[in-house]
């Protein structure tokens, strides 16, 4: 599954536009793979659909060129709400209304796209469902069961949810239903005891002219800039006050999609309570949805310790379950929440790394060990 990063090399032209239909399911076609090498059989590098739960309908467009754009309606009495969030590379667009007029948005140049400084709207609303199964799957920790279901064939995983004290929430089960050649998910049902806590639908269709329709705005704009300045790794390595590492071994297919570099990464952790150390060097590589993001860090302050005893990815109210793991010398914590990326998170003297994708902890580790000094 893994190769060496200089061996990988980009999908040809064909394969990418072969790669990016999703339509129903195809009979006899499915996931490719087992265990370590579990995966689509069809590589995702565009995606449109429709994402619905209740009271909420979301029109979501997606490219790997770091195109991403969500229309929302809320389903208000007693009249309906609209937002529109759009990503263009590293400039996002937040303001409610829609793409012909959106009114007084905010808007934020070089903002933080990789995790665990931020994630992406793709994967905190649709993706992010599947990779907790399919690192599961890859690790032989999981199992898909193939079902039938509006006679359409889906690959069926579930997942035990923890009750949360903190949102009020008592434990229940996940039951997510996956596209079974993009591993997308078609359906998440979320029970907690007896009662129906989500029921998110998503729809896909083929693209359509006008989804990316250039923005109108009007009102005031609300502009900052978070400071997270894409450069090639070169670039990047001579903007930071450490001599920046980069894996050397990655899953195969994955290329680098962008690498970066700030002056400082964002407050992390439950609550944002971590400091915000120093210099961040940082990088993603891709293959269609999936994304290993990358970071390092100098520490400062109290960060080094807060990054020993708890999780730098962690959210208010989140539950995941961690384990210790060695990294080299170094003593590593992977985990696995109920939703989004596994992750896997080490220091090594005053440097700090992150390292987090749809992967075993033994596939992260992989790539974590993998880690050398820029040529």
């Amino acid at each position: 599954m893994f190769t060496s990063r200089a061996t990988l090399t980009a999908l040809t032209t064909g394969l990418l536009a072969a790669a990016i239909a999703l339509g129903a399911p195809s009979s006899g076609l499915g996931a490719t793979g087992t265990g370590a090498t579990f995966g689509p059989s069809v590589v995702t590098t565009e995606l449109h659909g429709v994402r619905t739960t209740v009271g909420t309908r979301t029109v979501l467009h997606w490219t790997a060129a770091g195109r991403t754009r969500e229309v929302t309606t809320y389903d208000i009495d007693p009249v309906d709400d609209h937002s529109v969030t759009d990503v263009n590379g590293s400039t996002s667009v937040f303001g409610g209304g829609f793409v012909t007029r959106l009114q007084e948005p905010i808007i934020t140049r070089h903002a933080a796209d990789v995790e665990p400084d931020s994630g992406t709207m793709l994967d905190y609303d649709l993706m992010g469902y599947a990779w907790p199964l399919i690192a599961g799957v890859r690790g032989g920790t999981r199992t898909l069961t193939t079902v039938r279901s509006g006679g359409r064939t889906y690959l069926k995983g579930t997942l035990k949810l923890a009750s949360n004290e903190c949102a009020a929430l008592g434990s229940g089960s996940r039951t997510v239903l996956l596209h079974p050649t993009t591993l997308v998910p078609m359906r998440v049902t979320d029970m907690r005891g007896a009662e129906l806590d989500m029921d998110l639908r998503f729809a896909p269709r083929a693209r359509r002219a006008g989804d990316f329709a250039p923005l109108k705005v009007v009102g005031t704009r609300d502009v900052s800039d978070a400071g997270f300045i894409r450069a090639s790794l070169k670039v990047a390595d001579a903007r930071v006050a450490f001599a920046a590492k980069v894996p050397t071994a990655l899953p195969t297919g994955f290329t680098l999609d962008h690498a970066g570099y700030a002056r400082a990464g964002r407050h992390l952790g439950p609550e944002g309570y971590f400091p915000r150390g120093g210099n961040l060097f940082y990088a993603q590589w891709r293959h269609g949805l999936e994304a290993v993001d990358y970071t390092t860090r100098a520490a400062r302050g109290t960060l080094a310790a807060e990054w020993d005893r708890s999780d730098p990815f962690g959210t208010e109210c989140g539950a995941a379950s961690t384990t210790e793991i060695e990294v080299g010398t170094a003593t590593g914590h992977y985990a696995v929440g109920e939703q989004g990326n596994p992750r896997l998170w080490w220091r090594t003297g005053g440097q700090l790394f992150t390292v987090s994708g749809p992967f075993s902890a033994a596939q992260l580790r992989t790539i974590a060990e993998s880690v050398r000094p820029l040529a």
